[in-house]
């Protein structure tokens, strides 16, 4: 059934290398500069905490995952 597949996204850290479970891959985008906008005029309902940057396309905002900060936060949950 597709909806059991997942897809792992390895992830270098300060931590070291983590692997993040992925349920979906939709694209591959290719980013730039000129593509990147502010979190508060791009998205409104969303908390930022966990975003390290926004990018703005003709379809749709890629949201970029901070995953250092959610590393930060599940390690100081487990202590």
């Amino acid at each position: 059934d597709k909806d059991d597949i997942f897809f792992h996204a390895i992830v270098k850290t300060k931590r070291g290398v983590i692997s993040l479970l992925v349920d979906q891959v939709e694209d591959i985008a290719e980013i730039t500069q000129s593509t990147r906008v502010e979190m508060s005029k791009s998205v409104q309902g969303i908390d930022s905490f966990f975003i390290s940057h926004t990018y703005k396309f003709d379809d749709y905002t890629l949201l970029i995952l901070d995953v250092e900060r959610v590393i930060e936060v599940k390690s100081e949950v487990l202590v």
